[in-house]
């Protein structure tokens, strides 16, 4: 049990003692992790999990994004698009793609430096690294809903 703290509160510490830290690095995962890990690996483990179903879930919202910027719905109506296979909808989807793409790298990047404020070799280095990741991926997925939703507010 000694470990399991060494390991997270570091991480729980950080968030009282900077406030003035963009919470991005902090989250309910370390929280929800903490409480229900017995030791350090158990804990990561929760992490990686939480990190993966994220993930998947921003996979499968850019899916669903990708199929309704290529439908019908999407386009105007009496605009100068001929069909969902005209090119400007090929366009879009491969904007969107490259876009999602060019996410990917910022998150890691983002992730990296948000992290910073601690050596990489500190233990608990990881795991406000995973949050990071955890919590981006929670913001893109609210920005892809946001790019669907366009199509019920019209």
């Amino acid at each position: 049990m000694a470990y399991k703290l060494s390991f997270f509160l570091p991480c729980l510490l950080l968030t009282t003692s900077y406030t003035f830290a963009t919470p991005v690095i902090y989250g309910e995962a370390v929280t929800v992790c903490s409480r229900s890990a017995s030791d350090n690996a158990t804990g990561i483990r929760c992490l990686e999990k939480q990190l993966q179903q994220t993930e998947q879930t921003v996979q499968r919202t850019l899916e669903s994004a990708l199929k309704q910027v290529q439908s019908e719905d999407w386009l105007l109506p009496n605009m100068d698009y001929e069909s969902e296979d005209s090119q400007i909808v090929k366009d879009t989807a491969n904007a969107l793609r490259n876009d999602q793409a060019a996410w990917e790298k910022h998150k890691a990047l983002f992730c990296q430096v948000a992290s910073s404020q601690i050596s990489s070799n500190a233990p608990g280095y990881p795991t406000l690294v995973t949050q990071c990741k955890i919590n981006m991926n929670q913001a893109r997925i609210a920005e892809l809903k946001q790019l669907m939703a366009q199509l019920k507010s019209e």
